[in-house]
């Protein structure tokens, strides 16, 4: 079997056109077949299972049966799970992992999309969403709710949009028959060039609060989260952006006041009054609310952005929607000047 092995070696050094020492072994617990098994004699691809490379080698990763997709780009340090199939693209790599390193009992599960095009020369930037109440999981693997709004939606909409398909989605909201409130507009479609800017300029990441773990983001968790992600993310460290909608926008103050060094902007969405905004002067900050908005009321966002104008805050924009109500953020995200305005901020400029 050794010298089979060593062929195998061989032929799979070959098929990944790498040096034969780049490979380390094949999983001695996996009984490969034959040498020959591994292309059929017309030439397609068969089972190679556990493949491990060097860790030195740029193909350090583990292939599993029939091959990985090569859109769907896995970062072997992060905790990789199963996604829900809404969740499933074609054309935009899209992932789910789950936390592993928090200063809590719990962590969060969290979705990230990598645009396939070329990666600037310091890294992509990234862009955490912080979702709603609406869209946490109730402790019931109910994650698909985390989909329903705001950044992940576009990616889900931009896989649409290339696969032929009108760029809109439709997952139903939790416990839909005891909100009958119109004012939910998950299934409007995203513009085309809105698809196109989130998904092919941005590494977005979109955790998912599940309510067994109580009410509100945590800061500190957000931030272990961030911790473990970045060194394993091409991200350009001095373009770092947080935005939320509800809850999230909330969130989205708290983070920022939580480690406010690590952050290029801060785009909240009729988000409650959070405290110590004034550590977040220095961060661009553009701030959406609606006048009719019955659940989170506009006073919460002009009590914020006072407060960030009596700190000298310089560079802070307050959109405020006549006749608008809670759904802020559908026109917010559907808009590519505030995308436009995101990709153009950098940390400490």
């Amino acid at each position: 079997m050794l010298s089979d092995r060593a062929t195998a070696q061989s032929r799979l050094a070959r098929l990944f056109k790498v040096n034969h020492s780049a490979l380390l072994c094949i999983n001695d617990r996996t009984p490969i077949g034959r040498p020959t098994d591994l292309y059929s004699s017309r030439g397609s691809r068969t089972d190679v299972f556990a493949v491990k490379f060097r860790p030195n080698s740029p193909f350090n990763s583990i292939f599993s049966s029939h091959g990985k997709d090569p859109r769907q780009q896995t970062h072997p340090s992060m905790k990789l799970i199963k996604l829900p199939e809404v969740a499933k693209t074609k054309h935009i790599s899209f992932q789910l992992y789950r936390q592993t390193k928090t200063t809590r009992k719990f962590g969060y599960d969290y979705f990230v999309s990598t645009p396939s095009g070329q990666k600037p020369e310091r890294g992509w930037p990234l862009l955490l969403f912080l979702h709603g109440s609406g869209e946490s999981q109730n402790g019931e693997g109910d994650i698909q709710y985390t989909l329903r709004h705001g950044i992940p939606k576009i990616i889900l909409c931009y896989d649409r949009l290339k696969d032929g398909q009108e760029p809109k989605i439709d997952i139903p909201a939790y416990c839909q028959s005891e909100n009958p409130s119109s004012d939910d507009f998950s299934g409007t479609p995203v513009p085309e060039e809105v698809c196109k800017f989130y998904a092919e300029n941005f590494i977005t990441v979109s955790p998912s609060l599940d309510k067994k773990y109580g009410y509100g983001w945590k800061a500190d968790v957000l931030n272990a989260l961030l911790e473990e992600m970045l060194p394993n993310l091409e991200v350009d460290l001095d373009r770092v952006h947080i935005t939320g909608f509800s809850m999230g926008g909330c969130g989205v103050w708290e983070l920022g006041v939580y480690c406010s060094e690590r952050f290029a902007s801060l785009v909240p969405i009729c988000g409650e009054v959070a405290s110590n905004i004034h550590r977040t002067a220095q961060i661009p900050q553009w701030i959406f609310h609606g006048d009719a908005d019955r659940i989170v009321p506009l006073e919460h966002s002009q009590e914020m952005y006072q407060a960030l104008m009596n700190a000298n805050a310089k560079n802070v924009k307050f959109t405020i929607y006549p006749k608008v109500h809670h759904d802020a953020w559908t026109i917010t995200y559907n808009n590519i000047q505030v995308g436009q305005w995101i990709l153009e901020q950098k940390r400490g400029s």
